[in-house]
């Protein structure tokens, strides 16, 4: 019955009581100035405001990523085959592999070590880490990632992880695997930017929000090839005031490799 009624440019409609007993065979036209005298409001906004009032506010840090990368190229292959994509996989100007910091997570009951790369601009992993995860059936974003291995190596898919951290709680990453020797899981910030991640390196934590659960994963920062005589960075932990000032008990914590020494 609609259908056949008139609708003019801003007009509102409702079913009007009258109609419905009978009386009238069309359905009331109202122009837009009857419509906000009686209150009218139109569904799609009545339904909007509805959903608004039922939204709740989710919890998330605001990762900012200072990161500079390059596009991805097409490169056109010598056997006659669709052209493949090369993305760069680190940032301009990235810190080494070897200075990252390093959180370690169990995998399957396996301990392993993933290291925190906000220089990389996807989340890659070594061919070895192929058991420890299920395969996607997606379209990666290169077919080949340099950067990773030390040469242009192909990637074989997209595998998803469940890792369990140090405090007991699980997180999900959807990692590129490269073909390769490499044994190495560089967690990219892909997955920071889609998780609102923080690190924070006064508590080594790189904390984010799932839902209402916050998470932390603890992680180390470690150098290799400095020289052993090189300063580590402490952290204050506790500090008890004696009736004395003459001596103060204070308890450090480290950042140190296992089987490091200590020098005073």
């Amino acid at each position: 019955m609609l259908e056949r009624s008139r609708r003019p440019n801003g007009g509102y409609y409702r079913m009007d009581g009258e109609y419905r007993r009978g009386r009238h065979n069309a359905a009331r036209v109202l122009s837009l100035e009857e419509a906000e005298a009686i209150g009218i409001a139109l569904p799609s906004a009545t339904k909007v405001l509805r959903s608004r009032g039922k939204r709740r506010v989710t919890k998330q840090y605001d990762y900012h990523s200072g990161s500079v990368y390059a596009h991805p190229r097409v490169e056109q292959g010598d056997d006659g085959r669709r052209p493949r994509r090369v993305g760069q996989l680190r940032a301009v100007h990235a810190q080494t592999v070897e200075s990252l910091p390093t959180a370690r997570v169990e995998v399957k009951g396996k301990d392993e070590r993933i290291k925190l790369d906000t220089g990389a601009q996807f989340s890659v992993a070594g061919e070895a880490w192929k058991e420890l995860g299920e395969r996607q059936e997606v379209l990666p974003p290169v077919d080949y990632v340099e950067g990773f291995t030390g040469a242009v190596s192909k990637v074989l898919g997209v595998w998803r992880f469940r890792m369990r951290t140090q405090y007991g709680q699980y997180m999900e990453v959807d990692a590129l695997i490269i073909e390769g020797a490499t044994t190495e899981f560089l967690l990219g910030e892909d997955w920071m930017l889609s998780h609102g991640v923080k690190i924070d390196f006064v508590s080594c934590e790189m904390k984010w929000y799932d839902g209402d659960v916050k998470k932390v994963v603890p992680f180390a920062c470690t150098r290799t090839g400095q020289p052993d005589d090189q300063p580590a960075k402490v952290r204050l932990l506790r500090r008890a005031r004696m009736q004395t000032q003459t001596c103060r008990n204070v308890v450090v914590a480290v950042a140190a490799p296992e089987g490091a020494g200590a020098r005073s």
